[in-house]
């Protein structure tokens, strides 16, 4: 289960800054496979910005910030027991 809730925010994510356009970052994938089949996916953005100057740029990035807070709901209101297959 916790694969899936992390390839489903992360599919979120990729949606939002496509849908966005404007939006840029650095980004740092790792997927890391387990010797017991399991598998660690972590993506770690920074340095988020808009190629958009002044207001525009400001909206864009609220906007975006906003967008990410229903999938950080999502995940931190799976259980422990949820993510242990």
């Amino acid at each position: 289960m916790r694969i899936a809730t992390m390839l489903s925010t992360a599919a979120v994510v990729i949606v939002l800054v496509v849908i966005a356009g404007c939006i840029v970052s650095d980004e740092l994938t790792t997927l890391t496979i387990q010797p017991d089949g399991s598998a660690d996916w972590i993506k770690f953005q920074s340095n988020i910005r808009s190629t958009e100057q002044g207001a525009k740029g400001a909206q864009e990035l609220a906007k975006f910030a906003d967008s990410l807070i229903p999938a950080v709901r999502r995940i931190s209101s799976v259980s422990p027991k949820q993510m242990v297959r």
